[in-house]
């Protein structure tokens, strides 16, 4: 059940950006496109990064994303 969370959130992202897209196309521009597509993006790319972080931390400096580097914990 955890992991289809993670892919309904991509796919709510992909829909996103599908429409930021077809908004583009029809000639709309603006700042709602732009953010449209900027929230389907980070959605869309979110179950990918999810998996892979090992910390976050947010501080005076700003938000810090530690990523794991082991091969062997990417892969399946």
């Amino acid at each position: 059940m955890k992991g289809f969370w993670r892919w309904g959130v991509g796919f709510v992202g992909l829909a996103l950006l599908g429409i930021g897209s077809w908004e583009i196309v029809q000639g709309r521009d603006g700042s709602a496109v732009i953010a449209i597509i900027a929230a389907g993006a980070l959605l869309f790319a979110s179950p990918l990064v999810v998996d892979r972080l090992s910390e976050v931390a947010i501080g005076l400096d700003g938000v810090s994303l530690g990523l794991v580097s082991d091969l062997a914990q990417i892969a399946p």
